[in-house]
């Protein structure tokens, strides 16, 4: 009777602790699921995401006076993994989470710093920032519109043409233009100047390679600018091969960069080239998205 109760005793035991229910064992039982927390969260999620906080949230969910502790660590290995597992997309962030979640399973430790390293695998490298255009010589604002100069940032006269009203020469210097990756299957950008104000085109710039996400300041004229091999540029300006910046005061411009599902452009140039780029720009079905930048030409 004496080994019958205690085989008895020792099966509810195990089922207990399969059910996470509360057992006294020693430093040498708690050890071993701490371990086996800390290999299942680590391991599993950077190979598989959720799947790594399914084996770590088991083992890590006894209430072992140690495994409180192992529990935190394990997720916080889990969320470094996750974080780590960023740049493979939002499985592997959510994983990361989970890891998190795996340390609350634990009776102690610090939990919620574990969590919060699961959340630094969410916002890994996996998750594309917006297509937005931007540049460090002026910035979009709130409310800037043909109509609403007031609320525009000012494009620096170093970008301008000329002020038609004191017939002032200005540098006429092209900005500096940075973009984020254009949508999934973009193979080139396009990017055109456009006065908002008078429905004037100044320039255009086409056949950028997908790989390019920025045309440094003051671009030298004619085709294959700063070394970009391809690209081809067009504006109203006499020599019609260079950037040509605002050219009226109070007026509000407007870049825009066209994300391209083709690797080049043909369009026929005539005695106003940029306006062609525009007017095939604006009515191709190759473009998969566009962005803008606006400010004033304003002192």
């Amino acid at each position: 009777m004496r080994i019958a109760s205690t085989a008895v005793l020792t099966a509810l035991g195990l089922v207990v602790l399969a059910h996470g229910g509360v057992l006294a064992c020693g430093a040498s039982d708690a050890n071993p699921g701490a371990e086996a927390a800390g290999a299942g969260a680590g391991g599993a999620i950077a190979a598989a995401g959720a799947s790594g906080a399914a084996s770590a949230g088991a083992p890590a969910g006894g209430s072992v006076s140690s495994t409180g502790g192992g529990g935190a660590s394990a997720a916080g290995s889990a969320g470094v993994a996750g974080s780590a597992a960023g740049s493979g997309g939002s499985a592997a962030g959510s994983g990361g989470a989970s890891g998190g979640n795996a340390g609350n399973a634990g009776s102690g430790g610090s939990a919620g710093s574990a969590g919060g390293a699961g959340m630094a695998g969410m916002a890994g490298m996996g998750g594309a920032a917006p297509f937005a255009l931007t540049s460090p010589s002026f910035v979009n604002k709130m409310g800037c519109a043909a109509n609403n100069v007031a609320a525009c940032d000012k494009i620096p006269t170093d970008n301008w043409f000329q002020d038609p009203g004191t017939n002032t020469k200005y540098p006429d210097h092209s900005p500096e233009l940075n973009w984020t990756a254009g949508p999934s299957g973009t193979l080139s950008y396009a990017i055109v100047l456009h006065d908002l104000t008078n429905n004037f085109n100044h320039w255009a710039i086409w056949n950028i390679p997908g790989t390019t996400y920025q045309l440094p300041a003051s671009l030298p004229a004619g085709a294959n600018p700063a070394g970009i091999t391809g690209v081809k540029q067009a504006s109203f300006n006499a020599n019609k091969d260079a950037y040509a910046g605002p050219g009226a005061i109070g007026d509000v411009y407007q870049f825009t960069v066209y994300a391209l599902k083709v690797a080049t452009i043909s369009p026929n140039l005539g005695s106003n080239p940029q306006d062609s780029v525009r007017n095939l720009l604006e009515g191709s079905a190759d473009v998969l998205k566009k962005v803008s930048l606006t400010a004033a030409s304003v002192k």
